[in-house]
């Protein structure tokens, strides 16, 4: 379900910006080397996926075809970065726990009613760049964009 939103945005974001998308649904290690192999063949210029636990379970051979093919692959967090991810941008995963444990404090220590609790959006993200796999893609990054990360990995 949360693929069929992602790819309904994804295709509303691509038509606009003129960007052509060919969708891989892989399910299984077999299904994810075919449409890697395919990804090659269609002279693709990045990877992009849609995050689920098999992806994110398979996620540093995602990463390592990335690299062998040459192709750019930004993750959502950041540890996927440290692991060879030409950049993560997402939520800080540990201040999103912190902002949860304080929820639930308020429902299980203050007894306060869920529905009483106003809704909160995580609001701390980072932006990681791995520079070494920049330069290994031959992608120069531009100073400004460097700038603007929390971190860089040399």
């Amino acid at each position: 379900m949360a693929a069929e939103v992602s790819f309904k945005y994804i295709d509303a974001v691509s038509k606009s910006l003129g960007v052509t998308v060919s969708k891989r649904e892989v399910k299984t290690v077999s299904d994810m080397e075919q449409a890697l192999s395919l990804i090659s063949k269609e002279n693709a210029d990045a990877i992009y996926y849609v995050p689920d636990p098999f992806i994110l379970r398979n996620a540093k051979l995602l990463i390592a075809a990335s690299l062998e093919k040459k192709l750019p692959i930004i993750f959502h967090e950041g540890s996927f970065a440290n692991d060879g991810a030409l950049a993560a941008y997402g939520p800080k995963f540990f201040d999103a726990g912190k902002q949860a444990s304080r929820l639930m404090k308020k429902i299980v220590v203050d007894n306060a009613l869920p529905a009483d609790i106003p809704t909160e959006a995580v609001t701390n993200f980072e932006f990681i760049i791995n520079q070494k796999t920049a330069r290994a893609l031959g992608i120069v990054i531009s100073p400004d964009v460097l700038s603007r990360a929390d971190k860089v990995i040399e």
